[in-house]
């Protein structure tokens, strides 16, 4: 389902597809990866992440299966009322939108077991809060 050029994708289809882009870089897929996975193209899973097309009831069901999430997952975030003014931008209050954290989760998850605990006991380090605490 496509919308018109001059309309603009609903807030709630922005929300699911920053959720459904964020979680992919989270499990380190490329969008071909994903779109390989769902038998689609890659252009397509794009247009998902976009807000361009809006996803079905079942692919929206096949796309948490591929990320390892239950559907609820991408719908996760969205304010209690309809209308309410933060669903415009639901991502620009939480951290885990930012492309910086989404990179670094992405790096992070790609590194094998060892690294990751090396990276943990570093952060640890950087940590203010945790002064004197060990791990």
């Amino acid at each position: 389902m496509t919308r018109s050029p001059q309309s603009h994708p609903h807030p709630v289809d922005r929300h699911v597809g920053h959720r459904i882009q964020a979680r992919r870089k989270t499990c380190g897929l490329t969008q071909s990866q994903l779109a390989d996975a769902l038998g689609i193209s890659m252009q397509q899973v794009q247009k998902y992440e976009t807000a361009f097309n809006r996803i079905s009831a079942s692919r929206l069901y096949e796309i948490s299966q591929v990320l390892a999430v239950p559907v609820g997952f991408f719908f996760e975030g969205l304010p209690p009322e309809p209308g309410d003014e933060t669903l415009d931008h639901p991502q620009d209050d939480d951290p885990l939108f930012r492309p910086e954290t989404v990179e670094l989760l992405g790096l992070f998850v790609g590194q094998p077991m060892e690294v990751q605990s090396a990276l943990l006991r570093l952060f640890h380090t950087m940590d203010p809060t945790r002064t004197g605490v060990s791990q």
